[in-house]
């Protein structure tokens, strides 16, 4: 499988309407036409922990994915046990466990991950992944 694996920070920003990175908006409106931009179910969980710590409204996590995946071209992925191990094998670059879940996620699933967190970037330096900054 080849696309893209948004951030949750990235699906936050998309469904906002806050500008991203022009490569990285060019690489999303070319790959959802054939329906290859994905998001990880961790990022739901990410969300939610977002609204319990009010760190974004809550309005924004009830019914986002839904609204996000009625998008032509978006699609969920699950998390898999086979990520999950992957996840805790990577090298110790970053502990935060959603972001290692992604990058396990990109891995897996031969996707390039959007993102502008410098920590996941690393391992995306060091090969354990591909990434955009967006």
């Amino acid at each position: 499988m080849s696309g893209l694996l948004l951030d949750t920070h990235a699906i936050i920003w998309i469904a906002e309407g806050i500008p991203i990175a022009p490569k990285a908006k060019r690489e999303i409106d070319q790959a959802l036409h054939p329906g290859r931009v994905f998001v990880s179910a961790i990022s739901a969980w990410e969300m939610a922990q977002l609204a319990v710590r009010r760190r974004i409204a809550l309005t924004m996590v009830d019914g986002w994915l839904d609204r996000l995946l009625a998008r032509t071209g978006f699609s969920a992925l699950p998390l898999t046990p086979e990520c999950a191990v992957k996840a805790a094998l990577l090298p110790a670059i970053h502990r935060d466990p959603a972001d290692r879940f992604l990058i396990a996620t990109a891995q897996v699933n031969d996707l390039v991950l959007i993102t502008r967190d410098t920590e996941m970037l690393a391992y995306a330096e060091a090969g354990h992944c591909r990434a955009i900054v967006c």
